[in-house]
């Protein structure tokens, strides 16, 4: 196949592991006493992560012909048959790391969280992709509540009580309020494609006004969740601090207009929000 690091980089996506990297991180120092096999899980996120942006990457090839050309696959690096077969390696490493995880932890059920991620990420390509809505609840729950889940199994804590709640209260509300500003740098594919995303809803000044308002959403989402939380003062400040720099990459969002501009906004977005959730340890 010849790939170099960069083409590794753009096909796996890796760098956006960092967010249900966080969530999973978060329900560990949260409920939990941090100790070193905590890591191990972090490299299965990373393996289903890049089974499932590569799967990703093969149902939107056409797409990605216009919006990013550049990408191992429509540049021709690699063939369909080449990327499923990553995508499959990815996945077998990904389901088999969770089993012994699972062996290790005297966890059994472990399995069913790589099992779960694909089948998310199978539904995410093939179906729920193609609307901004049904992609967003889908991406929220793959890369925010199931690492979250994941780790209150591993660390013995209740899935269900008041604080776990609220964390995946606020977990589930800022990726479905964020993860949106990826569209930008893919209208001119997505709109051949026939997909509904905010930046097409009526044009692109009315889908910057639109994901404007959805960053300005997570400032009162970080003063609700301190309250319930009943946090400390440097919680608060840290989450109000990384909202902030969500509104300000929304207004910075009305100044983009090449594909370069807003992939520059979008990496930001990638760390702030996972900094924005994880403040509340704080």
């Amino acid at each position: 196949m010849g790939l170099r690091l960069k083409d590794w980089y753009s096909l796996t996506k890796v760098n956006r592991v960092v967010m249900p990297a966080s969530c999973f991180l978060l329900g560990v120092f949260a409920f939990s006493t941090f100790n070193e096999l905590y890591v191990l899980p972090i490299f299965t996120i990373l393996f289903l992560y890049a089974a499932s942006a590569t799967l990703n990457d093969l149902s939107d090839i056409d797409i990605d012909k216009i919006s990013n050309p550049d990408r191992p696959l429509p540049a021709r690096k690699l063939t369909r048959l080449d990327t499923f077969k990553i995508s499959i390696f990815f996945a077998i490493v990904g389901v088999i790391s969770s089993y012994f995880i699972g062996i290790i932890f005297n966890k059994p059920y472990f399995v069913l969280f790589g099992a779960g991620w694909l089948m998310l990420g199978i539904i995410y390509a093939v179906i729920t992709s193609h609307h901004f809505i049904t992609s967003s609840f889908t991406l929220s729950l793959s890369h925010g509540l199931l690492p979250f889940l994941a780790s209150l199994y591993l660390s013995n804590s209740a899935m269900i009580s008041y604080k776990a709640l609220v964390f995946m209260g606020v977990i589930l509300s800022t990726l479905f309020m964020t993860y949106n500003v990826k569209d930008f740098k893919d209208m001119e594919g997505d709109r051949l494609s026939g997909r509904v995303t905010i930046p097409l809803l009526k044009d692109a000044s009315f889908g910057k006004k639109v994901m404007l308002i959805l960053f300005i959403m997570t400032f009162p989402t970080a003063i609700i969740a301190w309250i319930l939380l009943d946090g400390s003062y440097l919680s608060l400040v840290g989450s109000v601090f990384f909202s902030l720099i969500l509104i300000y990459s929304g207004i910075d969002l009305f100044k983009a207009n090449s594909r370069k501009e807003f992939s520059r906004i979008i990496t930001r977005c990638t760390y702030v929000r996972a900094l924005f959730i994880l403040s509340f340890l704080l």
